[in-house]
């Protein structure tokens, strides 16, 4: 697919290349509605797994708006490798919106493309949060095809834990265990993470070890390693993600010993009291579904909600352009 700039409604479409690199972060440092997963050091990293196919849309010279995305058979979608995307632009306005989504639909036309799959950024991630692009996407007859629910809680409120949740003073839980950040991920990935995944679900991580370790030495302050320690002892781990006032628990696991301890709820607990007292505006738990959205896990999601975790929408549309 060539690289012609399509301009239309006064905006100008261009695929993105490699040469834009320090355009393409340089905007999503300054956008409102983006976070560290859309840096192409980011993006990039599995590169070898998805045909990129990211624009740049531009008013006059300015880049205005940039859609992280890749290809495949003729459709273009919200990068099929990061957890979330649609449309990051500077502008909340409706009517600027809805331009700017017609010239990237002309553009794609123009490309060959039959059909745009959009999965949208959640509310809670944006600063300045506007839901336009959904509303158009719904007014040009885009079909709602996976909705999955992510479950979040608002750490700007009283923490609403279980009474199974709780952290009891001075119990044996209490008095043995401790946290710390950690640089070693081969511990959590090799002797937590990866054996707890395969027993439970029969899946891998999304990520590597060499992958997230990667990523973790070009963002040092977004990917964290938390451990929970016994006698010096790991047994417990979380790994977050951490962005604009909001921690993510990515990855989650425990040795044979930490579940005795149940070290994992002592981890959440605490996590979620430090980042409270930090001023964050969320601790985000993840989504609870299976079968690109149609089902979900009820045992998974009562857990999450025993730590005061609620649900919150996260939509994919599609929306055939020809």
């Amino acid at each position: 697919m060539e690289n012609s700039e399509v301009i239309t409604n006064n905006f100008s479409v261009k695929k993105y290349e490699a040469s834009a690199m320090g355009e393409w972060d340089q905007f999503i440092d300054s956008a409102k509605n983006a976070t560290f997963l859309f840096k192409r050091n980011f993006m990039d990293y599995h590169s070898h797994r998805f045909s990129d196919f990211s624009l740049m849309i531009y008013k006059k010279d300015s880049l205005f708006a940039v859609l992280p995305a890749n290809h495949c058979d003729n459709i273009l979608y919200s990068h099929q490798g990061l957890t979330y995307g649609g449309l990051i632009s500077k502008s909340a306005n409706a009517g600027t919106i809805e331009d700017i989504l017609n010239a990237v639909i002309y553009f794609l036309r123009q490309h060959a493309f039959v059909a745009v799959q959009l999965k949208i950024m959640p509310q809670f991630l944006q600063i300045d949060y506007h839901s336009a692009q959904e509303y158009f996407m719904f007014q040009k007859g885009a079909d709602l095809v996976r909705r999955d629910m992510n479950f979040i809680i608002d750490l700007s409120k009283k923490l609403k834990l279980s009474n199974s949740k709780r952290i009891k003073p001075n119990s044996e839980t209490a008095n043995l265990l401790e946290i710390g950040v950690s640089d070693d991920l081969k511990t959590f990935w090799d002797e937590m993470l990866v054996p707890g995944l395969a027993s439970t679900h029969g899946v891998k991580p999304v990520h590597s070890l060499e992958e997230i370790q990667l990523l973790k030495e070009r963002f040092p302050k977004n990917i964290l390693q938390y451990y929970v320690y016994a006698n010096n002892a790991k047994i417990a781990g979380m790994l977050l993600f951490v962005d604009n006032g909001v921690v993510k628990s990515q990855y989650v696991g425990s040795t044979e010993t930490g579940k005795s301890f149940r070290a994992l709820e002592f981890l959440y607990v605490k996590l979620l009291m430090k980042y409270q007292t930090e001023g964050f505006r969320y601790f985000d738990m993840g989504i609870t579904n299976t079968n690109e959205g149609r089902q979900y896990n009820s045992g998974l999601t009562r857990y999450k909600e025993e730590f005061g975790a609620f649900a919150v929408n996260m939509d994919h549309f599609k929306l055939n352009i020809l």
